[in-house]
């Protein structure tokens, strides 16, 4: 299960998650899969939980009924409705237990970013000059709002919706396996040092990445390769900003550093998510996944070769119909 960190503020949303996967006895699957996407400019959305539904993974099923949903809330209603739909129906593997099978079947999705509101004042918030306001959902079927989870699975997808309320200077959620007492009051204590005295995501995502780094430390089911997921609030309007942005691709013979990595180059576009390979020497790099209406963009992959100099690079677009 993965360990995602959300946090809101006025000017910017960031999202932070580990990418191991584990199989139902504990034993690892994968540490690079890709449980994050963008939706379009304005949100970050994770999940954590069951990872494959059938013979599918679950980004990828993620992605897929986001892309039929022609606005974010309509996409977010219709992945609660669908996610209900495909769970229940889900075939119990034979090797396990009901009572395992109902334990395993547990998940959530977690969103976190900016979006429109027309009139604030019906939600309990002040106007906004962009019309703008930072806000999480998240869609479970088995954890509560203050982030407890239920040891089994319901049989129905929850969905819960809030804005960041006025007043608050920042919000932090944890989802999957979470923080323990000591680490979420470094991390509120180190946020809240960092947080005004920044402009910019960057510092803060490193905190972030690094909370989550520290908690794989304790459990083997968290993951020490990292995404950084960064929207600012004024990226729903720059037009000429590429989707896949980020941190500054590894050169071959150079070791990387964390500073290094949340390190916004001069002259740059701004980030928009950063990724933190387990091994600094790797020389790897990943996108995150990218949805919008109608369209599905798998993430882009960059490996080395044997002969040391050429790379890989991959990405996988499919297009879908949009529900009315």
């Amino acid at each position: 299960m993965t360990l995602i960190l959300s946090l809101l503020t006025r000017q910017f949303v960031i999202q932070v998650s580990d990418r191991r996967l584990t199989k139902p006895d504990g034993t690892i699957h994968d540490d690079e899969v890709n449980k994050t996407a963008f939706y379009s400019r304005n949100a970050s959305v994770a999940f954590t939980g069951l990872a494959f539904l059938g013979r599918d993974p679950t980004a990828d099923w993620m992605l897929e009924s986001l892309a039929q949903g022609s606005t974010l809330i309509q996409a977010l209603r219709l992945l609660q409705t669908e996610a209900t739909k495909k769970f229940r129906n889900l075939q119990r593997p034979q090797r396990v237990t009901p009572d395992a099978w109902r334990r395993i079947r547990r998940a959530t999705f977690v969103t976190a970013g900016f979006a429109g509101l027309h009139n604030p004042q019906l939600a309990g918030l002040r106007g906004t000059i962009d019309e703008l306001h930072p806000f999480m959902s998240v869609i479970s079927n088995a954890e509560w709002p203050d982030g407890s989870w239920e040891p089994e699975a319901g049989l129905e997808f929850k969905h819960y919706f809030g804005w960041l309320p006025d007043g608050v200077h920042f919000q932090v959620r944890e989802s999957g396996l979470g923080l323990s007492k000591g680490e979420r009051r470094r991390l509120d204590r180190e946020l809240s040092r960092c947080l005004p005295r920044v402009g910019s995501p960057e510092p803060a995502a490193r905190i972030l990445a690094r909370a989550v780094r520290e908690a794989a430390d304790r459990h083997s089911g968290i993951g020490k390769s990292v995404v950084s997921m960064l929207i600012t609030r004024n990226s729903p309007f720059f037009v000429g900003e590429t989707l896949h942005e980020g941190n500054a691709i590894p050169v071959r013979g150079h070791r990387q550093t964390e500073e290094a990595m949340f390190r916004t180059m001069p002259d740059a576009a701004p980030m928009r998510f950063v990724y933190s390979p387990t091994d600094m020497d790797t020389f790897m790099h990943y996108s995150p996944n990218t949805v919008m209406p109608g369209l599905a963009i798998k993430s882009a992959e960059l490996r080395k070769h044997d002969d040391d100099i050429t790379v890989d690079m991959r990405m996988r677009a499919r297009r879908f119909d949009i529900r009315a």
